[in-house]
């Protein structure tokens, strides 16, 4: 999905309200967004009606777009519970110029909830020194930017609490965006990130500013995203396993080759010898690609591969500690990561489910949390992971067409979001019917679990359309379930 920004910066305020920071903070978060993938649109030094322009062609652009970041570096002010952020004609010294002459939040707030983005985050680095304070009765209801509530899916970010200054930096930036910066590459959802900001600028402040958000996020949020390789305690050749040389005199790296075979003779026999003896003569990396290579083998039906997994438990408890954990390791980042590392656009799940039991057992789970880890590295949001303790709620919404007795499959909601999508989006013709194919509820139950990559023992399924679970349903052709959200 395509994400958008609108990032404004206003330092030229007349005279002694000019503002140090304003411009280079602004310049700072228009880098660290196109770094993460947004298409950035940067106003500096803007009059209010360059402003609200810039706000109304950006609002119109985001249409169902995946996200969209608004952020303001400049002066801001509430009058009578509005909050406004002032362009650079505003008059300091009258209260009606500056309604007039600057961009209404709200305004902006409206905008970016009628596009029905999917993600709004606003950011507003401007509750700083307040050039009017005193300038106006108290009736004026000046004092700093007010509180406001965020529509569904929007998160709203202050640089201060209410009745607290935003402070300049000791660098180029000012305070609350230095400590942005510091942040906002991590690989975390947008509101542990917020949190760490918080954090950060409360020690650097001594707790004389401290920011603060409003937020009715829906969907997990990231604005590091990117499908990087994740770093592990093993061995680039073990986690981009395309490029790892079997060397023919090590007798466990002929074990490895043989599972990666494609021979199912091969990959039996060497199912069969993968004992504790070998484990204790392998390395840590070795038994790691062993684990990938059972898992593939597996999945390829050497019933010999399938076997170990199903038996792991007993199989493995005389391997050492660090070899089990290993084999289990490389059997788990096989099902969600490719030969080069990344996440699969599509997870190998024929035999996740039962992977997964094994692996939610207590002395068994660290495996889990090591592979939730790696997931979460790659910037991308998750069903079932990494909270994989926690149950998915599935609302699976449905019609019953005309002359039809088993309900159509129509939507399928999780975590906020439809993740029922068309398998080859360029190919689909809006103007043509789907078509469907009845398979039973409990059919359809693991065609879920195996494609969103939700464990069954975690799927909560609810049909919210239907009195009771249905024993059939028509789900369409050329769809599929998506595990990436």
């Amino acid at each position: 999905m395509t994400r958008k920004a609108l990032v404004i910066g206003n330092r030229k305020y007349n005279g002694a309200y000019e503002l140090r920071n304003a411009v280079n903070d602004a310049n700072s978060i228009a880098d660290a967004l196109t770094r993460n993938g947004f298409a950035v649109q940067k106003l500096i030094d803007a009059t209010s009606d360059k402003m609200k322009q810039a706000a109304l062609d950006f609002g119109k652009s985001l249409a169902r777009e995946g996200a969209g970041v608004f952020y303001f570096a400049g002066h801001g002010v509430q009058i009578k519970g509005e909050n406004y952020l002032v362009g650079l004609d505003a008059d300091h010294t009258n209260q009606a110029s500056t309604e007039y002459h600057s961009l209404q939040l709200s305004y902006v707030v409206s905008l970016m909830d009628g596009a029905r983005t999917e993600t709004n985050i606003i950011i507003l680095d401007a509750c700083r020194n307040n050039p009017w304070d005193g300038g106006w009765s108290r009736s004026g209801g000046l004092g700093g930017l007010a509180p406001i509530s965020a529509p569904r899916g929007t998160l709203i970010a202050f640089s201060t609490s209410p009745g607290q200054k935003s402070l300049d930096g000791l660098g180029s930036n000012g305070r609350y965006t230095e400590a942005l910066l510091q942040h906002i590459d991590a690989v975390c959802p947008v509101e542990t990130m917020f949190k760490r900001v918080r954090a950060t600028l409360a020690a650097a402040s001594t707790n004389e500013q401290v920011p603060w958000e409003h937020t009715s996020l829906v969907a997990e949020f990231y604005f590091n995203r990117s499908r990087r390789i994740p770093t592990t305690n093993y061995a680039s050749q073990a986690v981009q396993d395309g490029i790892f040389i079997p060397d023919p005199a090590n007798p466990g790296h002929a074990l490895i080759s043989a599972l990666r075979s494609h021979n199912w003779p091969d990959q039996n026999r060497a199912a069969d010898h993968l004992d504790a003896m070998a484990a204790i003569a392998m390395t840590d990396d070795e038994c790691f690609l062993a684990g990938r290579g059972l898992y593939s083998a597996s999945v390829g039906d050497a019933r010999r591969a399938t076997t170990f997994i199903d038996q792991f438990v007993n199989r493995t408890i005389p391997f050492p500690p660090s070899k089990r954990k290993a084999v289990l390791d490389g059997i788990l980042f096989e099902i969600f990561f490719d030969r080069a590392g990344k996440v699969r656009m599509e997870p190998k799940t024929e035999r996740f489910d039962a992977v997964f039991e094994i692996a939610i057992l207590p002395d068994l789970r660290n495996s889990l949390e090591f592979v939730a880890e790696c997931l979460v590295q790659t910037g991308k949001s998750f069903h079932a992971f990494p909270d994989f303790d926690l149950d998915v709620a599935v609302d699976v919404l449905t019609e019953i067409e005309a002359g039809q007795a088993v309900p159509a499959v129509k939507g399928i909601m999780a975590g906020g979001r439809n993740i029922l999508a068309p398998q080859f989006p360029d190919e689909e013709d809006p103007n043509i019917a789907p078509i469907y194919q009845t398979i039973s509820e409990q059919k359809f139950r693991q065609k879920l679990s195996s494609q969103a990559a939700i464990p069954i023992s975690r799927l909560k399924m609810n049909y919210p359309d239907l009195v009771g679970q249905p024993l059939q349903l028509r789900f369409p052709y050329g769809q599929l379930v998506r595990w990436m959200i």
